[in-house]
């Protein structure tokens, strides 16, 4: 079993903790930011959205409204492979980064 500091090294070089957490079902700004915030604190560095989660934007909001580290840190998010489908990949790409800045 890993702890919080566990990382695996991508194939690009940068490392990604095993552990992190989920934002699933966290729908509010204030609820995100004390969650993010209550994680950083208990050492977390790997958060995961996702676009159906809705919650992309209040995460990259957060991040700038606690002044987190961003280089300390790890985002991992989801696009609907259903839009991507339909063409919709690029276009769903530039608007996760844009909401996450």
């Amino acid at each position: 079993m890993s702890d919080l500091t566990t990382k695996v090294t991508l194939a690009d070089g940068h490392e990604m903790p095993l552990q992190g957490l989920g934002l699933y079902k966290v729908t509010s700004q204030a609820e995100l930011a004390g969650v993010v915030q209550s994680a950083w604190e208990s050492g977390y560095r790997l958060f995961d959205t996702a676009q159906m989660y809705k919650n992309e934007g209040m995460l990259g909001a957060a991040i700038k409204e606690l002044s987190l580290p961003r280089d300390e840190m790890f985002v991992t998010t989801k696009v609907s492979r259903l839009r991507c489908n339909v063409g919709l990949c690029g276009s769903l790409i530039t608007r996760t980064r844009y909401g996450l800045r």
